[in-house]
């Protein structure tokens, strides 16, 4: 999830849909992450998660850039890109 390449001991497997949410404990539902993202993703749905990262990047941008007009133009328009994307 986070891009870093995972050594194969550091390794952990993330269920998609999470068991607590109905998914399936099924090679299709699994995907590796390292121990980081699978515990910060934890019990929450992918799209829901998606929405969770997004907000926490908006908000890191908000505190770095806040008196940066550029950002200030920006910031609505990524939000609905992100969200369309996210909808696909």
């Amino acid at each position: 999830m986070c891009g870093r390449k995972i050594v194969y001991d550091k390794m952990t497997l993330d269920h998609i849909v999470p068991l607590a949410v109905g998914g399936l404990n099924d090679i299709r539902n699994l995907q590796c992450t390292c121990e980081a993202c699978n515990l910060f993703k934890g019990s929450v749905l992918p799209d829901d998660f998606m929405e969770r990262v997004t907000e926490i990047f908006l908000y890191q941008m908000d505190k770095k850039l806040k008196n940066s007009l550029r950002w200030k133009l920006l910031k609505p328009s990524l939000r609905k890109v992100v969200k369309k994307a996210a909808a696909v």
